[in-house]
This record gives C-alpha cells, sequence and structure tokens, in this order.
C-alpha cells in the first residue's frame, strides 16, 4: 500500500527504526529520535544497497518518489545513485574553486614580483569593479571570450 503525505507528517517515532514503504523500493526511516529520511533499496549485481534521497519533509512524498524513479534508471544502466551524486559534488566542488575569480587571483600572485604596486592595485580594483560582478563566479570552463567586430 503506498504512502500518503498524511501518514508521513503525523507518524510518531517510537524506540525503535520504523520502515514505512511505500513500493519499488522507497520506504521513510523514521529514527527514535524524530529524524526521517526517504531511502532506496536496490541491487545491483545480487548485491542490496540502500541509497539515501534525503531527509522529509524537506523532500516531499511526491518528490521522494521523483528521485527513486530518476535512481531506478541509473540502476537499470548498472550504475549506482550513489557514486553519480558524489561525482557530481566533486565536479560542483571543483567547478566553484574553478572560477574566472580564482584564476585572476592566482594569476596576480604568479605576476606581482614584475609589476610595480601601483599597476598591481590598478588591475586589482579595474577585476573588482568591473570583471568580479558580472563573470567572477562563473566557473573557468564557461567562459568564452567576447568577439567584437
Amino acid at each position: 500500500m503506498k504512502l500518503s503525505d498524511a501518514k508521513c507528517r503525523n507518524i510518531k517515532p517510537t524506540e525503535k527504526i520504523q520502515k514505512l514503504t511505500d513500493g519499488a523500493g522507497l520506504y521513510l526511516e523514521v529514527k527514535p529520535s524524530g529524524a526521517k529520511k526517504w531511502r532506496y533499496r536496490y541491487r545491483i549485481a545480487g548485491k542490496e544497497t540502500i541509497f539515501t534521497i534525503g531527509d522529509y519533509p524537506t523532500i516531499s512524498l511526491s518528490g521522494a518518489r521523483i528521485k527513486r524513479q530518476e535512481a531506478t534508471e541509473l540502476v537499470k544502466e548498472g550504475k549506482h545513485p550513489t557514486t553519480i551524486r558524489q561525482s557530481r559534488k566533486v565536479k560542483n566542488e571543483w567547478e566553484s574553486v574553478n572560477t574566472f575569480q580564482a584564476l585572476a587571483h592566482e594569476w596576480i600572485e604568479k605576476n606581482k614580483s614584475k609589476w610595480s604596486e601601483n599597476y598591481k592595485r590598478q588591475i586589482e580594483i579595474n577585476l573588482r569593479r568591473y570583471v568580479f560582478p558580472s563573470i567572477g563566479k562563473l566557473p573557468i570552463k564557461s567562459v568564452e571570450s567576447a568577439i567584437f567586430w
């Protein structure tokens, strides 16, 4: 029997962990502390694995069903949803570190010994004033040169 939002919302914690199943591997785990987490149970190559989708009510019942469906598609391809999530997280962290602004600061550090203090200050001022507000936080991979004809 499928879960309802009312049942998810109204379930009270007990001394033991409770598992309310929704079907197709999705269940809501209710811990004695009152924490509620969506989990998806699946098998790849005969090995059972549990993928944590997220917290309830941050992720609603319908949202958990959508995430379960996305994870099911990955499992059908033989991919572990946890591994995919971790690789995306690493990629996002790498891209946030390698922004135009971070590389501009690195460029300044590398070249400051060749420049006068006044010239270095002007570069920093102009970057802060004109460049960083528009493209400073962009991942460097997404920055392209503008061509003016």
